[in-house]
Order: C-alpha cells, then structure tokens, then sequence
C-alpha cells in the first residue's frame, strides 16, 4: 500500500498507516494503468510546466488545472488537487469523472470503431 507521505511501497508487511478508503486505491492504481494521471499537485495552467518534464503536449495539457477544469488558475504552492477519482482527499468521494473516461474513448476511436464511424468523445458539463 503507498502511505500518504511516504515515497515507498509496503508490500506483504502490515501497513503503518491506515488506508482512509481501502476501495478506492485499486481503481485510482487502475486509472494509471488505463493513462490516467494523477490529479493532485497540479501546476494552475501549462506556463508552470518545466521543459525538463519532456511531457507532450497532451500531456502537459491533461497534467495542469487549465486541462482538468478548462480555465487555468494562479501558481499556488504545493499545487491544486482535483476532486474525483485520481485526486481528491483522503475521506471524500473518489467519484469516476467524464474526463477520465478520454483515454479509453481514444484508445476505442483508434483501435476499434468501425472507420465509417464518427468519433465518440466525452461532453464536457459545467
């Protein structure tokens, strides 16, 4: 399990810190494994964006409050965290949002839907 605050992983040993929402940690893991980024201690537009990040810029984009919410936000220390399933807090709600439904949705376009269909993609909703 990967403690808050910690940079290791404890496997096969108890935890020393309690998991505040042991379901959600598997669907976060596998929000990675499906392209998804974390959404906590992101940089408020792609202007805070180091260079050295070697992000593209699809990249850059889904990684920033701007690519999250649509409109950038100030530099603040630390970063923003968004709420939902990839971000959020410990104790609140690790809900599934449009927007991490995209990769797939590219993956599908790309791979899967018959040529003569139009994209699908997701709406985005106030």
């Amino acid at each position: 399990m990967l403690c808050p605050g910690r940079a290791s992983v404890r496997s096969g040993r108890p935890s020393r810190c309690p998991d505040p929402e042991p379901r959600a940690r598997p669907s976060h893991e596998f929000g990675h494994l499906l392209g998804l980024a974390d959404e906590y201690g992101l940089p408020g537009s792609a202007a805070e964006v180091p260079a050295s990040a070697d992000l593209s810029p699809q990249e850059t984009a889904a990684s920033t409050v701007k690519g999250v919410e649509g409109k950038p936000k100030p530099f603040q220390p630390g970063g923003y965290q968004e709420p939902g399933l990839m971000g959020g807090k410990f104790g609140e709600p690790s809900d599934v949002k449009a927007r991490h439904h995209i990769p797939t949705l590219d993956w599908y376009n790309a791979n899967v839907k018959p040529k003569d269909e139009a994209d699908y993609s997701v709406k985005r909703t106030a």
